[in-house]
């Protein structure tokens, strides 16, 4: 099997033409798009083959002018010439407007020999985010038997998170049951600022990226291959502010 490797970006937080001000100081959501655009210079097009945004894009997807954002940083994207694969967020746009924004974005990737699925949860204020299952269960069977499956979604599956904010996604033990009937090698999530290291479980890797709109503004390499995965961390160090 081929190797695989994947940019990995998330929580972008993104307030450029939106009519919305964040409360959160640590946020330097003005950045995103120039953060994103660094990135893209800092790491050479042959290092990774694949490009996954983990969700909150946007800082309120519901703001006026929050399409406009998401259309700058999918074109920022798409500049690269690369396949991109999008998952939404709780702070992103509407599930309609988010899945016609990202109509090809949002669809599955084939690459390296992996089968690549995003899930766009249902979130709501207060309440953890709600995986579709009828869904997740029409996209997996429409893998080819056998072929080895990484799963991309916004909220942490893995490991459970001791938190009153709802960080963790709802019915995720019985999450974790179904990705490793269904040759899951690993499940890579966003939502948790800070991110955690790689973990096992039921010989599926889980793993949490770090976010990108706050210090010290990260962004990975996850190299896969065959059941093994390799997680590189870096950071952005951003203009003045």
């Amino acid at each position: 099997m081929e190797k695989l490797r994947i940019l990995f970006l998330t929580d972008l937080h993104y307030i450029g033409k939106a009519e919305h001000t964040c409360n959160v100081a640590v946020r330097q959501t003005h950045l995103a798009a120039v953060l994103l655009k660094q990135v893209f210079e800092q790491v050479p097009a042959e290092a990774y083959d694949v490009i996954v945004l983990g969700g909150d894009l946007t800082d309120n997807g519901n703001a006026v002018g929050a399409e406009e954002d998401l259309l700058e940083l999918k074109q920022i994207m798409k500049a690269q010439n690369k396949p991109v694969l999008v998952v939404r967020g709780n702070h992103d746009a509407p599930e309609e407007l988010f899945q016609n924004m990202f109509a090809d974005e949002t669809q599955p990737v084939t690459a390296g020999g992996y089968h690549l699925l995003g899930f766009s949860d249902c979130y709501r204020p207060g309440v953890p985010g709600q995986r579709d299952w009828a869904k997740m269960e029409e996209l997996f069977a429409a893998v080819p038997p056998e072929q080895p499956v990484i799963v991309f979604q916004h909220s942490p599956v893995y490991p459970p998170i001791e938190d009153e904010y709802p960080y963790n996604l709802a019915e995720a033990e019985q999450m974790m049951r179904f990705y490793e009937e269904h040759h899951v090698v690993l499940s890579v999530s966003g939502h948790l600022h800070r991110g955690m290291p790689p973990m096992q479980s039921g010989g599926v890797m889980y793993l949490t990226g770090a976010a990108l709109c706050e210090t010290p503004f990260c962004y990975a390499i996850i190299q896969v291959e065959g059941e093994a995965a390799k997680y590189h961390q870096y950071h952005i160090t951003p203009p003045s502010v």
